[in-house]
């Protein structure tokens, strides 16, 4: 998906993006009884909030203010979520009286008890509810945006390996107009607490939008981490948005050693084989120049694959991947994208397995787009390797 596809993409739902404001304001107007004046102050506010948020909506467009996590920034993106959680709670609203309404007209029976819910939900009772029920919902998924990531620790027994290994995996960054050196501060923080053994970044650690300046700034930081076998990266999907030349010549100047359809061998302990996005392909040709890579092993020793996108675990697991890393789903990030989510990918979050080979698709640190997280909080993901258990 290129740039311009998004810019395309974007501007087609704009139109549609307004019309939600409109619809809040005739939903609320309605339902609290606004009149002339009251409707006009709550048009204007919804109005403006739509304007202020559009560049964020257009995603490509917010470059313009290089500078992240400024309280433009946040209000934006924060806004966008907060558009997407009201979209979602009338709709369902609306939906219900809608089904009550045709209910009541079915059956007879029982038509003035459902004419009375039907007026309770349209009136300011309902809309009162609605209202309350938006803002609460609103309010927790900012929370969940905001708040630290959790440290999630996942136990793998991985056949072939001789000592053990613990490996922190940092997915989906996004580092860019929301999130930035502060963000990165706290996870920087908690992976030197961890003292991992390998630190892998599975792709989209910048925002496709950032600025080189900060790109740079930022990778440098990342390069300050250290473990026992240094710190791996592939390319995710925003890389590709950025450059991936550019991107590539950032990695360079910095100790962290970019896996672009390559394959290293760390000790005598495991290999790890890293791709270029399947989405930054597009025709696939990454998946072949695995194949290759693949072929030419000849130590035997387990094989670890890092990819961005987990779409094809069960292909690689057949090629005699053991265990594969990727990130980009976000875990859903919220509803209802997380629904969309599960209808795209075969897995969105956590731990998956496939014959002998494992897959862990990490939730992510950042947000892409609306600032909201609902059931799929941000995550830094601990990948504990341990050998088989020797009998008593």
């Amino acid at each position: 998906m290129t740039i311009l596809f998004i810019h395309i993409i974007s501007t087609i739902l704009l139109p549609l993006y307004f019309f939600f404001h409109y619809y809040f304001v005739a939903r609320i107007s309605s339902g609290l009884g606004f009149r002339n004046r009251g409707r006009w102050v709550l048009g204007s506010l919804f109005f403006a909030l739509a304007l202020l948020s559009t560049p964020a909506f257009l995603e490509t467009s917010h470059s313009f203010l290089e500078t992240s996590g400024t309280p433009y920034h946040y209000a934006a993106f924060g806004w966008l979520g907060i558009a997407g959680i009201g979209a979602c709670v009338f709709l369902c609203a609306d939906g219900v009286r809608l089904f009550l309404k045709l209910f009541g007209s079915i059956l007879p029976s029982p038509a003035l008890r459902v004419s009375s819910w039907t007026s309770t939900l349209a009136g300011k009772v309902g809309t009162t509810g609605v209202l309350v029920s938006w803002l609460a919902i609103s309010a927790y998924g900012i929370f969940e945006a905001v708040r630290p990531p959790s440290v999630e620790r996942i136990s793998i027994e991985i056949p072939g390996l001789t000592r053990n290994l613990t490996i922190v995996q940092l997915s989906d960054m996004h580092l860019g107009p929301v999130f930035g050196a502060e963000r990165l501060g706290t996870v920087m923080t908690t992976v030197r607490q961890i003292r991992p053994d390998l630190i892998v970044l599975s792709g989209d650690i910048i925002d496709g939008d950032i600025s080189a300046r900060y790109a740079e700034e930022y990778l440098d930081s990342l390069s300050t981490l250290r473990s026992r076998h240094g710190t791996i990266a592939v390319i995710g999907n925003h890389e590709e948005y950025f450059g991936v030349n550019r991107i590539s010549e950032l990695y360079k100047t910095d100790s962290i050693q970019l896996m672009r359809d390559t394959l290293v061998t760390l000790g005598d302990e495991i290999e790890v084989a890293g791709v270029d996005d399947y989405g930054a392909a597009r025709d696939l040709s990454n998946r072949r120049k695995l194949n290759n890579v693949i072929a030419g092993r000849a130590s035997g020793l387990p094989l670890i694959l890092l990819g961005h996108d987990p779409t094809f675990f069960e292909d690689e697991a057949e090629r005699g991947v053991v265990l594969q890393l990727s990130g980009h789903t976000h875990g859903g990030q919220f509803v209802p994208l997380n629904i969309l989510a599960r209808l795209k990918f075969k897995h969105i979050s956590g731990l998956s397995m496939h014959k002998r080979s494992y897959l862990y698709v990490s939730n992510g640190i950042g947000t892409r787009g609306p600032l909201m997280r609902l059931l799929a909080r941000s995550e830094i993901s601990v990948i504990q390797l341990r050998g088989p258990r020797k009998g008593p």
